[in-house]
């Protein structure tokens, strides 16, 4: 919703206020079970430092949904890859990402990119195209410290050989 133009909202709040929508063939009235969903990367406050590109939604479309957090449903990403190294891996540098508040994303997109790329591509290419993205060394470091996974997990300790590897 916070990607969409402004201007798209304000029809859509006008429908759901009214109950019906003019289209070109006439008016069509809401069914009785009929309910809108819809979804954010923020809570309609506008642009921050990770999602850039989003709109701050009005106050009459802010008070017309009701606002519920979602977060990674992790045992739905656990059938995502048979390799749990990188299931652990994934869900352990999200936690530490979100615990020191780095800007970078560790998505559920994240997984399925490395699963896919598993067997294609060397691990430490895997990190570096999937997970890191340019992030920088003192970022990282931060990351690591936060991280549980230890040197057994393969991905883990790749990554702390990147970072070993990168110029300050």
């Amino acid at each position: 919703m916070d990607a969409s133009i402004p201007e798209a909202l304000i029809v859509l709040n006008s429908a759901i206020a009214n109950g019906y929508f003019d289209f070109p063939i006439g008016r069509v009235r809401k069914h009785e079970r009929f309910r809108v969903v819809s979804a954010s990367n923020t809570w309609g406050t506008g642009a921050n430092a990770v999602y850039i590109g989003r709109n701050q939604l009005d106050g009459a479309t802010l008070d017309r949904f009701v606002q519920i957090e979602f977060d990674y449903d992790t045992e739905l990403e656990r059938g995502f890859t048979s390799d749990n190294d990188l299931y652990e891996f994934t869900i352990d540098l999200r936690k530490a990402i979100d615990k020191t508040q780095t800007r970078a994303i560790v998505s559920m997109r994240a997984l399925l990119n490395a699963d896919k790329l598993n067997g294609v591509l060397p691990v430490d290419e895997i990190i570096k195209s999937v997970y890191i993205k340019g992030m920088n060394k003192a970022d990282l470091d931060i990351i690591l410290a936060e991280m549980k996974t230890g040197d057994k997990n393969k991905y883990t300790a790749e990554l702390k050989k990147i970072v070993k590897n990168m110029e300050d």
